[in-house]
């Protein structure tokens, strides 16, 4: 979502519409309830994230809180699509000024979400890296060897799943992008 940029309806050869009262009521009651549509999911997803600033011990868990703020970040990132195409389309002075404040509170948030993927991508590489050097150690780990051989292989396949998320979330935010440079 680096390419997050507001279009104003002037780089897109239009004007801005002046809103009637009546307009301007149904407006607001659009944008409010797109808006906290927004702020639920965000909400969901900003508990994820506080998590992630103390990550869970097993890298199981962290790949799987992982994928939770993957999918998260996914449902917001639609939600705030809508929200962007339904300011858009509206067109008028209102609009104009919150779809620039939805981007920056986006950019704001894409970047609390990116630090903490990157905690977790961290935290389950160091670990997988751990888990290896500890099981081919050969001290305590060969009674155990059998129970946790494959471990390590688990735990790549799930961050495989989740680079495959991150592809997916980073093809969705490309295409919104694509969406927005659409007159």
């Amino acid at each position: 979502m680096d390419n997050f940029k507001s279009l104003h309806s002037e780089e897109l050869g239009q004007r801005n519409h002046t809103l009637t009262e009546k307009g301007r009521e149904s407006y607001i009651q659009r944008r409010d309830k797109y808006s906290q549509d927004v702020e639920y999911l965000w909400s969901m997803l900003d508990s994820y994230l506080k998590i992630a600033n103390s990550p869970p011990e097993r890298v199981q868990d962290c790949l799987a809180l992982e994928q939770n703020i993957i999918q998260g970040n996914v449902k917001y990132l639609g939600q705030v699509n809508a929200f962007t195409s339904f300011l858009k389309g509206t067109r008028s002075d209102e609009s104009t000024q919150d779809l620039d404040t939805l981007f920056q509170l986006v950019n704001f948030r894409k970047r609390a979400v990116d630090r903490a993927l990157n905690l977790l991508k961290n935290k389950s590489q160091y670990d997988d890296k751990r888990s290896i050097k500890s099981h081919h150690s050969g001290s305590k780990a060969s009674s155990q060897s059998s129970k946790h051989s494959d471990a390590p292989s688990v735990a790549r396949r799930k961050w495989a799943k989740a680079e495959a998320a991150r592809a997916a979330i980073l093809f969705a935010e490309k295409q919104a992008a694509l969406k927005e440079w659409r007159p």
